[in-house]
């Protein structure tokens, strides 16, 4: 014998709309991506949460290519199609020197940190604690993402080649006129 319980519609409808206001209301949305690992969102706070305020993120653990370098736009591309636009959560880790949060993001499909580095479009950052070791793996021997190119620079090597360059880049002298 099966019992029914006959407000079964009224439970599930209930569940699903407190779901939704959990969802909302634990949830950011991300306005615009700056590059394959970082994205602005308006953050409310203050008395009642009436004021906003636009906040950079970073994604932990993990480095996508500079815009300067051969898959930069791409990976910027890789991570406005899965984000850009949408409600995430943020798990914040830290604040780098730029005043960046420095996060674990997660949309409704998983964490997408994890899932920049499991499809080529980004570096498991092991000096960070990176922990995509085996999806890093995974990319590269399936050549994904940036991984097409025969010899990827790490970002991290290419942004130290830069500093470099524009440190030692020549000083014009000024010539002193009577």
């Amino acid at each position: 014998m099966t019992q029914h319980p006959e407000h079964i519609g009224y439970i599930l409808g209930i569940a699903g709309a407190l779901w939704l206001i959990y969802f909302y209301c634990s949830t950011v949305k991300v306005l615009r991506v700056v590059d394959g690992d970082g994205f602005v969102i308006r953050v409310r706070h203050g008395f009642l949460w009436l004021q906003t305020r636009d906040q950079s993120i970073r994604l932990a653990r993990d480095d996508a290519e500079e815009k300067g370098q051969a898959y930069g736009q791409k990976c910027r591309e890789a991570l406005q199609k899965k984000i850009e636009g949408k409600r995430v959560w943020i798990h914040k880790e830290a604040t780098d020197k730029y005043g960046r949060w420095v996060c674990m993001v997660y949309d409704i499909w998983g964490c997408v940190n994890q899932h920049q580095v499991f499809w080529g479009w980004a570096w498991n950052y092991a000096q960070y604690g990176g922990r995509y070791y085996w999806e890093e793996r995974f990319a590269r021997t399936l050549r994904l993402g940036l991984w097409k190119q025969k010899n990827p620079t790490p970002p991290w090597e290419w942004r130290k080649k830069k500093q470099v360059q524009v440190i030692e880049m020549p000083v014009k002298k000024k010539v002193k006129r009577k």
